[in-house]
């Protein structure tokens, strides 16, 4: 039996940088939160046979996390963390048959354990602060209910995040993340394969 070692060469790289982020933040004073929010998500899909493929549309889906938030200034903090996020599309399928034209979508999920990494500027207010940051964003892909699709394990790609903090730990987020990597594993039919979403997260510092 062939084994693919780049495949499992890719997890342990991810497993090992995870660790060290998460020693990393640990090692000094944090603080430590839980999220959960709403997103929109699309996928950019290229087909090598455009008589084949499917036009792909948003679809709604959800994300649950722990949220690390590291002080480097009064003004500046790294904030990480582990995210459980629902991602994907919707297959738009469209034309005629026998019994007549059809016109029907098919939800596409992807099931991701997200690890964000973001420098975070806060500025404050008479209320709380605004922040506003970015940083690397590195997905592990959990699964699909659909064999259709076949992705790499490791997705890489950036995210961008604003919002608001209350000081009693309360927090309200919007984001945007992109991969930057083309996840597709087979590529003589799928010849680019991207995610991306929109997010609204609420939460709290504990």
């Amino acid at each position: 039996m062939r084994v693919d070692i780049k495949r499992y060469v890719q997890p342990l790289l991810f497993m090992l940088v995870l660790q060290a982020t998460t020693f990393f933040c640990f090692a000094q004073k944090q603080k430590i939160g839980l999220k959960a929010g709403f997103l929109i998500s699309n996928n950019k899909v290229e087909y090598t046979n455009s008589n084949i493929g499917y036009p792909h549309e948003a679809k709604k889906g959800g994300l649950i996390g722990l949220v690390v938030d590291l002080p480097l200034s009064k003004k500046v903090s790294c904030r990480s963390g582990l995210e459980l996020v629902i991602k994907g599309s919707k297959e738009r399928h469209r034309g005629s048959g026998f019994y007549g034209n059809y016109d029907f979508t098919i939800s596409q999920p992807f099931l991701y354990l997200d690890v964000p990494l973001n420098l975070v500027y806060a500025i404050k207010s008479s209320k709380g602060k605004f922040i506003i940051g970015g940083g690397p964003a590195a997905g592990f892909y959990l699964g699909n209910s659909d064999r259709n699709y076949s992705l790499k394990v490791i997705d890489l790609g950036v995210n961008v995040v604003t919002g608001y903090e209350w000081p009693i730990g309360f927090f309200v987020n919007l984001n945007h993340a992109r991969g930057l990597k083309n996840i597709s594993e087979k590529e003589q039919f799928i010849s680019d394969f991207r995610n991306y979403y929109y997010g609204l997260s609420v939460g709290y510092f504990f």
